[in-house]
């Protein structure tokens, strides 16, 4: 836009709010934010409300734009937000403003478009939804917002019988609105949360009259699913309370591709045992434990031998079914309290805990090797391999972290390799390196 565009929008927007001092006044009151700003997404006009909640003076954001409080926006996405014809409606959106002390502040915007003395403006109310609308969920049940809300709803009186459900939460629960009416909100408990749950839950409710959480509840059908709820207390003028008031949303879909990434993160996604990332965070669990309870635990570094050739020999498919089956086996003699995990390859990590002294390893250790060494049939195919083992124990004289743990464990496995194979050697301190 060129110096002589500029001034006519310029001139244009004063013109304009000095045709109305009562548009002008309605502006700079009004409870929300409101900018005005040209094809440039420049602010021709702020009024009172967004200085407040910007933390600008009036002049400072007159000389900024959209981009320089969005830290979401680009210009290639202003003007294709912009790109409908000017008599339509603009969809409310929401996203942040950052405020001159650099915090950034939720808002919803509602946007149209003002057309004056040949000119566009456009105009933005910007609401800070910061605050919850609890309160206005209290005050003010709509019959349109209950019916047609996508969250469920579920109002109950002070003894907590409902008397009104909406048909989200019919759809949620897979009740109908008549097998509801009447009941104890309790018919939907899974059994996943105690007694203290819902205690700590009625508490909270008590002292502040709202409570929020996620919790597992169970479908007419039997299903377990989660949800977000979101409870309020409704009372009277005397503070006694008439109504509990309670917004359901069904996160179901959300918690279980939580739990899968979670797994992804922290398994291994060939054999389901920990990975390396979750093998560190256990082992730095068993360590602390062990200094705690003044117990010993063992690190075994196990590393397959003639792994190689069976890949080399029958291919990777029947390799990877070997692992499998080697970390099924493993898993079956080793206690709950221990900890398998797959460093990568044919390399895996054991954690025995709750040791008394090393020597107690050596049964289990023999174990292991039994395992692993024993025939396995994969299709037409009789595989034999066996292990080596490098052992290293926890506490030790001289401090030591996770890693080092397995790096000792590695150089013990090495030498185990060395000695023969189908063996395991423990850590000796005085020739680590």
């Amino acid at each position: 836009m060129g110096i002589s565009e500029t001034i006519a929008y310029t001139d244009a927007m004063k013109s304009l709010l000095a045709s109305s001092d009562f548009l002008l006044n309605v502006l700079d009151t009004a409870h929300d934010a409101i900018y005005i700003g040209d094809d440039a997404f420049r602010f021709l006009y702020v009024n009172k409300a967004a200085c407040d909640m910007l933390g600008y003076s009036r002049d400072e954001l007159l000389t900024m734009g959209v981009l320089d409080i969005d830290p979401a926006m680009t210009l290639a996405l202003l003007q294709q937000m912009a790109a409908v014809p000017h008599d339509d409606t603009y969809a409310p959106f929401e996203t942040l403003h950052r405020t001159k002390s650099g915090a950034l502040v939720p808002v919803e915007i509602t946007r149209s478009i003002l057309c004056f003395d040949d000119q566009t403006f456009r105009i933005s109310i910007i609401r800070d939804i910061r605050e919850r609308k609890a309160a206005e969920e209290k005050l003010h049940l709509l019959a349109s917002v209950f019916t047609h809300a996508q969250e469920g709803i579920i109002i109950t009186d002070a003894d907590a019988c409902i008397i009104a459900v909406n048909k989200a939460f019919c759809r949620i629960s897979g009740y109908s609105c008549d097998e509801v009416l009447g009941k104890n909100p309790r018919l939907l408990k899974s059994g996943r949360q105690d007694a203290s749950f819902y205690k700590a839950m009625w508490a909270e409710l008590k002292q502040s009259e709202l409570w929020s959480g996620e919790l597992w509840n169970r479908r007419k059908n039997g299903d377990e699913y989660a949800e977000h709820l979101t409870v309020s207390v409704v009372t009277d003028t005397h503070g006694t309370s008439k109504h509990y008031i309670g917004l359901i949303a069904d996160i179901t879909k959300a918690k279980r591709y939580e739990q899968r990434l979670e797994k992804i993160a922290h398994y291994d996604t060939l054999t389901g045992v920990p990975n390396r990332f979750l093998l560190i965070d256990r082992l730095e669990q068993a360590m602390a434990q062990a200094q705690r309870h003044h117990e010993q635990i063992a690190v075994v570094y196990l590393d397959m031998d003639g792994f190689k050739e069976v890949n080399d020999r029958h291919g990777h498919a029947v390799g990877d079914r070997l692992l499998i089956e080697i970390s099924q086996k493993l898993q079956q003699i080793l206690r709950n309290e221990d900890t398998l995990a797959r460093l990568g390859g044919d390399e895996f990590i054991i954690i025995l805990r709750h040791l008394t002294h090393a020597e107690h390893t050596e049964e289990i250790l023999q174990r292991i090797l039994h395992s692993v060494s024993s025939t396995i049939h994969i299709d037409d195919y009789t595989i034999t391999v066996s292990a080596s083992l490098g052992v290293t124990f926890y506490p030790q004289q001289e401090p030591v972290d996770a890693e080092q743990l397995i790096r000792q464990s590695d150089q013990s496995m090495y030498v185990a390799k060395q000695s023969g194979k189908n063996r395991y050697y423990f850590f000796d301190p005085r020739y680590e390196h």
